[in-house]
């Protein structure tokens, strides 16, 4: 194993990341749909994206992330669909080494189409995030 050096393992949850940025989104809009095109615009790009009532919505930005998976993939590759089933071990004690990593550990069940892996995150000596990810294979 080798050693984090000067680097450390960070967590953010999503519920204290929403809360810090609150105040300060607090002036915006907020919208609840479901993006249906991300397209470049002059001056950035302009999001197309329906509510639940059907409402259609344009809104624009310098700056867009879209992360959904492409609708095809390219010639010669698959996209593959990442699930996370995590839980933290709390200990009376501290047990664990707070600079030891442990990543892609193959030795979980293997599901019968896709793959599975774990890994061991270090967020203090007496606790660890534990997650397995999978995927669920091409699409």
């Amino acid at each position: 194993m080798r050693s984090l050096g000067g680097l450390r393992y960070k967590m953010l949850r999503s519920g204290e990341f929403e809360r810090g940025l609150r105040p300060r989104l607090s002036a915006l809009r907020r919208v609840e749909a479901v993006v249906e095109e991300v397209a470049d615009g002059p001056d950035g790009a302009v999001v197309t994206c329906r509510a639940a009532d059907g409402t259609v919505a344009r809104l624009r930005a310098r700056w867009v992330f879209d992360s959904r998976p492409p609708a095809a993939a390219p010639p010669a590759r698959t996209a593959l669909l990442q699930h996370f089933r995590g839980w933290f071990v709390r200990t009376e004690r501290p047990v664990f080494a707070p600079d030891v990593v442990e990543l892609m550990d193959f030795r979980t069940p293997q599901p019968a189409h896709g793959l599975s892996f774990g890994y061991v995150l270090p967020p203090a000596r007496a606790r660890r995030s534990s997650s397995t990810p999978s995927s669920a294979g091409p699409r």
